[in-house]
């Protein structure tokens, strides 16, 4: 959603990290998801 012109214009990259130990279901499957959307973004749960 543009908040102002264009020239206002920056890029913005959020980094999502998640704990090694195994999580709530509900937090389980929201990686599950995320991991789905964007899979070169989140590493193993080796952590490589």
């Amino acid at each position: 959603m543009a908040a102002g012109p264009e020239a206002w214009n920056i890029t913005v990259e959020i980094g999502l990290y998640r704990q090694h130990a195994e999580m709530a279901p509900a937090a389980e499957l929201l990686w599950e998801l995320a991991e789905k959307r964007i899979p070169c973004a989140i590493p193993d749960r080796t952590g490589s």
